[in-house]
C-alpha cells in the first residue's frame, strides 16, 4: 500500500500546478485582454475620426449653400458652365454649388457653347482654338469668359465660392445687357 505521506504530496502537487496555471493565465489573459482593448479602442477612434472629417466636409458644404441661397437668384437655372484648367485644383465644392443653383457643370469641352467660362491661367491657346471651334458650330455663340488668378484657388471654403459666385452673378446679369467680354476674377477689370 502507499503511504498517506504521498497521497498528500500528490494533492498538494496538482492544487500547486492549478495555482500557478491560474496565476499564469490571469497574467498572460490580462495582457491579451489589455491588447484587444487596446486595439478595438484605436479602430474606434480611426472610424471617429474619419466621421468627423466627413462630418465637416459637408458642415462646409452647408454652410456654402446657405450663404449662396441667401445671396443669388435664379439667374444660374439651366445655365452651362465649363471649367478649363490644366492644373489639378479641387473644384468639387464650386461645381456643387452651381449644380445646386440649377445650373449644368462641365469639364471637359463640348460642341455646344456654354454659357460661362472659367478659365485659369496657362488655357488661352486652348480657349482659342475651343472658341473657333464653337463658331464653326455656331455663328451666335459667345460665352461670358472669366480667367480665374491662381491666387483665388482653390475654391474649398464657403465664403470663397459665394463671392465667386456673386462675381458670376454681378457679370451674367451686366453680360445680359453689354457686349461679349473676358473677366478676371478676382479683380474686375
Amino acid at each position: 500500500m502507499v503511504p498517506s505521506r504521498f497521497y498528500l504530496i500528490t494533492v498538494i502537487s496538482i492544487f500547486l500546478a492549478l495555482g500557478i496555471g491560474i496565476f499564469i493565465g490571469g497574467t498572460m489573459g490580462q495582457q491579451w485582454i489589455n491588447q484587444t482593448e487596446k486595439n478595438i479602442a484605436e479602430s474606434i477612434m480611426e472610424k471617429y475620426e474619419t466621421q468627423l472629417s466627413i462630418n465637416q466636409e459637408l458642415q462646409n458644404q452647408i454652410g456654402s449653400l446657405q450663404l449662396l441661397n441667401q445671396k443669388t437668384t435664379p439667374i444660374f437655372q439651366h445655365k452651362k458652365m465649363m471649367w478649363v484648367s490644366s492644373e489639378d485644383v479641387n473644384k468639387d465644392m464650386l461645381a456643387f454649388a452651381i449644380q445646386s443653383e440649377g445650373g449644368e457643370w462641365i469639364e471637359s469641352p463640348v460642341n455646344e457653347a456654354p454659357d460661362l467660362v472659367m478659365v485659369s491661367e496657362g488655357q488661352s491657346d486652348f480657349m482659342s482654338n475651343q472658341m473657333n471651334r464653337w463658331h464653326s458650330f455656331n455663328e451666335q455663340a459667345h460665352p461670358i469668359i472669366v480667367q480665374v488668378s491662381p491666387n483665388a484657388l482653390p475654391f474649398d471654403e464657403p465664403q470663397e465660392i459665394v463671392n465667386f459666385m456673386l462675381f458670376i452673378k454681378k457679370i451674367m446679369e451686366e453680360d445680359s445687357n453689354a457686349a461679349i467680354g473676358v473677366y478676371n476674377y478676382p479683380s474686375l477689370e
